[in-house]
């Protein structure tokens, strides 16, 4: 079989060691991500925001 997948169980993790500057570029790409997460989210709450107006309005309520 292909060696895709799970790790056999007679072949344990290996631990890796880490050098400062992979931490470096690792830390700054999850702040890369957290960013882009908080992007996302508020562009979520703007059209949900929109949406709900548009909503109303369609239905004849109060903006």
């Amino acid at each position: 079989m292909g060696k895709r997948g799970r790790p056999r169980r007679d072949e344990p993790y290996k631990l890796v060691r880490v050098n400062e500057s992979d931490w470096e570029v690792l830390n700054q790409y999850m702040g890369r991500l957290q960013q882009q997460v908080r992007k996302r989210l508020y562009m979520r709450d703007v059209i949900h925001h929109i949406v709900e107006n548009f909503v109303k309005k369609q239905l004849g309520g109060q903006p």
